[in-house]
């Protein structure tokens, strides 16, 4: 059964990557035991946190239940160090504002956060 399972989450992937239609940086991976992961990719913490939760309650309303959050981990995985990243953003805007033709520097990525999160429906 553990493989059947770990074949559908691979189609489910294979899918989501290949695009079907959709601009989403998620994907919805069923489990054993009615268990549920999403991942999600986002340019902000908040942003791939919202979208994790979207996911999960999107998951849950087709089969009129709700979201139990079993396990939630995010991280940054920005190519620049977090921390030079917002200061970069906050020297860009400064810059901008004193001069109108510089334009801010967007440091961001849609995958600068992954957010990893397991889910029941009850």
């Amino acid at each position: 059964m553990g493989v059947r399972i770990m074949m559908l989450a691979l189609a489910t992937f294979i899918v989501v990557l290949a695009g079907c239609g959709t601009t989403s940086n998620s994907v919805v991976l069923p489990q054993e035991g009615g268990i549920y992961q999403v991942i999600t990719f986002g340019s902000s913490e908040r942003q791939a946190n919202q979208e994790a939760l979207s996911q999960a309650h999107d998951t849950c309303e087709q089969m009129g239940r709700g979201v139990i959050v079993l396990n939630h981990a995010t991280k940054y995985q920005g190519g620049l160090a977090k921390g030079d990243k917002e200061l970069i953003q906050i020297g860009s805007k400064i810059a901008s504002m004193l001069d109108d033709g510089i334009l801010p520097i967007n440091t961001s990525s849609p995958n600068d956060y992954k957010v990893v999160m397991q889910f029941r429906c009850e």
